[in-house]
């Protein structure tokens, strides 16, 4: 997805979670959001506060299994 600005505002493609990435090795600029399968509901989740309940060191991909 592109912003009006041609600003890239997703992931290159090719880009794939690995079981090392975590909340802390995520650049800054990265923005972490979540959709539904079913209804395809996109929304924000706010990073500090899943590193709050969760911890720095939690993996992308066991941050995906555990959302609802």
């Amino acid at each position: 997805m592109k912003h009006r600005r041609s600003i890239e505002l997703a992931p290159p493609e090719g880009f794939a979670v690995e079981e090392k990435q975590t909340l802390a090795t995520l650049p800054q600029w990265f923005v972490v959001h979540a959709r539904c399968g079913v209804c395809g509901y996109q929304s924000l989740l706010e990073r500090r506060g899943i590193a709050r309940r969760c911890g720095l060191d939690l993996s992308l991909a066991r941050l995906a299994g555990r959302l609802k």
